[in-house]
């Protein structure tokens, strides 16, 4: 690590240890793991000082605890959207607001770009660029005021923009979540959690051209890349980020409903049976035009679980409901491991029309979590149908 790094982590260290104690009760997990993209490049950690961060969430400022997590990185690396949303702010670029420091100025803690996410929270990304450089280039091509950005995009640059040190170039990282509550009164997630899960699954954005025929860089062949990109053309699916699938990633609750209401043109509603589904939400009309349908239930009573990972033995229920196909809840088990499923007619169903397919040992897993490649070859094949 560059000399001046160790001693600005150092220093920070040591004003750790006299932080007051004290502080009152977290209102809610601010400490939550948030999915999320880690917001610089993978081979950045592989340049000539890499990046490091610590858990510096409460560390004492000016202003109070840090409330953030600083991730330390050479000038110039570029920032990227750990989720999809529009972003609200811009600062010295004319939008924003006269509360950020004018608008054509930047505040204290310099360029900066505010994101509403579509998780509905808001992600800040600050000390981009520099002080002595235009605010042009602190930021993408492109980012405004009401940009729509995808998870994984490309937002900005490391810098040290504002009352940041020149010699400890870093990204300011916020996590703002108006359900949460945190030790010092703020309605903040601390980082520092979400971008360690980041990394060990290892979901960076990533660099790449997508092709015609494949609009994914992680889509590279394979049994559903196929589906993949035919539910893409019809805008049944969507990326998870800029040239990003994600694959691997499971599926949830909000999200599997979504592609069915998507992929067969229901008419959305609002989901006003369920008091987990707040209406800002983006799966909110989603839910409730399924739950109108009645192709989908709750997880209890006046809950959905919007959150809450979809097994595969779920998804062929609500395939089969989708369908309306007949179940014969006396027949033999399709594969060797539903007997005590209670998806198993389902699963047979879905088995007789060719939809639901097993592994090679004659499994069907069902209480494993479906991931959206698995889940892109379920709707597809049932739309065929």
């Amino acid at each position: 690590m560059h000399p001046s790094r160790t001693l600005v982590l150092l220093a920070l260290l040591t004003l750790a240890v006299l932080a007051p104690p004290g502080v009152a009760a977290a209102d809610g997990d601010y400490e939550q793991v948030v999915d999320l993209t880690f917001p610089l490049p993978e081979d950045a950690r592989y340049h000539s000082g890499g990046y490091t961060y610590t858990n510096d969430y409460s560390f004492p400022r000016s202003r109070g605890a840090h409330g953030a997590t600083d991730v330390m990185a050479d000038a110039g690396t570029p920032v990227h959207a750990a989720v999809g949303g529009t972003v609200r702010i811009v600062t010295g670029m004319g939008c924003g607001g006269s509360w950020t420091g004018g608008l054509d100025s930047p505040p204290s803690w310099g360029y900066a770009a505010y994101v509403d996410g579509d998780d509905g929270r808001m992600y800040r990304y600050l000390h981009l660029g520099e002080d002595a450089d235009p605010a042009s280039g602190a930021y993408a091509p492109g980012i405004t005021c009401g940009s729509r950005v995808e998870r994984g995009e490309h937002l900005g640059y490391v810098g040290s923009s504002g009352n940041a040190s020149a010699s400890a170039p870093h990204l300011h990282f916020e996590i703002h979540d108006d359900d949460v509550t945190d030790p010092y009164g703020d309605p903040r997630i601390n980082p520092y959690f979400s971008l360690r899960d980041a990394e060990a699954r290892g979901d960076f954005p990533l660099v790449c051209e997508p092709s015609e025929e494949q609009p994914f860089c992680d889509v590279d062949g394979g049994a559903h890349a196929e589906d993949i990109r035919r539910l893409t053309e019809g805008e049944v699916v969507r990326g998870c980020g800029e040239g990003r699938f994600c694959p691997d990633r499971t599926v949830t609750r909000a999200e599997s409903v979504t592609l069915i209401v998507r992929g067969w043109a229901i008419p959305k509603a609002p989901a006003d049976g369920f008091d987990d589904v707040a209406a800002s939400r983006w799966y909110a009309e989603y839910v409730g035009g399924a739950a109108e349908a009645g192709i989908t239930e709750g997880c209890t009573e006046g809950a959905f679980c919007p959150e809450r990972e979809l097994t595969r033995g779920e998804m062929a229920s609500l395939l089969a409901r989708q369908l309306d196909l007949e179940l014969d809840e006396e027949a033999a088990p399709a594969f060797d491991d539903l007997a005590q499923s209670p998806h198993a007619a389902a699963i047979g169903a879905l088995a007789e029309t060719g939809i639901a397919r097993g592994y090679g040992d004659g499994t069907f897993r069902p209480t494993r979590d479906v991931t959206r490649a698995e889940m892109a070859s379920f709707v597809q094949r049932a739309l065929d149908w």
